[in-house]
């Protein structure tokens, strides 16, 4: 009976080794092709966060930006090899791996319907981060400005390197923009009071360019703090 028992648990362990793994490889490469492209097609979204590595900003050429994120990748790239690859490929088409200018680019996966860009305020003295070597200004120059949906930029009080200004510009060019929230570590009444000077500044600007028929920006600025990859919105109860 013991030997019996052991039998029929060698076989079941022999028959549940890799039921799913013989299956997969057994369906024609096309068909598992296919599979792996709805399933990048299938994607949720995701915050991308975009930095830039430390570099001699003098000695490279100023159309070099060492730029990676340290957000998870879509689901399937971590799957397989072979999942991965038809990922990439698919990425490539639809011009979805952010600042792919060098062979030995990191790939930063981002679907501008879906996702959402978020800008860490990383300005600092190798970086030199403003005009052309902007992020934001980057992306316009080498993607599809007029696809990004979502946009996230992180304040710092200290530095206060956002104002209304610079927020026209760096907006300017994104024209389906439907949320843009900004990132405090800490929120405060001060930065509550930003906030809605921020969110003023660009309701009077829209209202100037939808008079010329032109697109205009959300009409609040939300803000958030950003909480194991995910941001998490803040409400301001203006009674406080």
């Amino acid at each position: 009976m013991a030997v019996n028992s052991n039998r029929e648990l060698s076989m079941s362990q022999e028959g549940d080794e890799d039921p799913i793994k013989g299956s997969w490889t057994a369906l024609h490469v096309e068909i598992r092709l296919m599979i792996w492209r709805l399933a990048y097609a299938a994607q949720t979204p995701r915050l991308v966060e975009v930095q830039t590595l430390q570099h001699n900003h003098y000695d490279y050429p100023h159309a070099w930006y060492p730029r990676y994120s340290p957000s998870p990748p879509p689901t399937i790239v971590n799957v397989c090899r072979e999942a991965r690859d038809e990922a990439r490929r698919e990425a490539q088409k639809a011009n979805h791996l952010l600042f792919a200018t060098t062979p030995d680019a990191f790939d930063i996966y981002f679907n501008p319907a879906i996702d959402t860009l978020y800008v860490p305020n990383d300005k600092t003295y190798w970086i030199r981060d403003w005009g052309p070597e902007g992020v934001l200004t980057q992306f316009k120059k080498h993607h599809q400005p007029e696809l990004l949906r979502f946009l996230a930029i992180e304040l710092d009080p200290l530095s206060r390197a956002t104002t209304h200004h610079t927020l026209r510009t760096d907006l300017k060019g994104f024209t389906s923009l439907e949320d843009i929230v900004f990132v405090v570590k800490e929120p405060s009444t001060e930065i509550f009071g930003w906030v809605e000077g921020l969110s003023r500044a660009l309701r009077i600007y829209g209202q100037g360019i939808r008079g010329r028929g032109q697109r205009t920006y959300p009409e609040e600025c939300k803000l958030a703090i950003k909480r194991g990859g995910l941001l998490e919105l803040i409400h301001h109860r203006r009674d406080q």
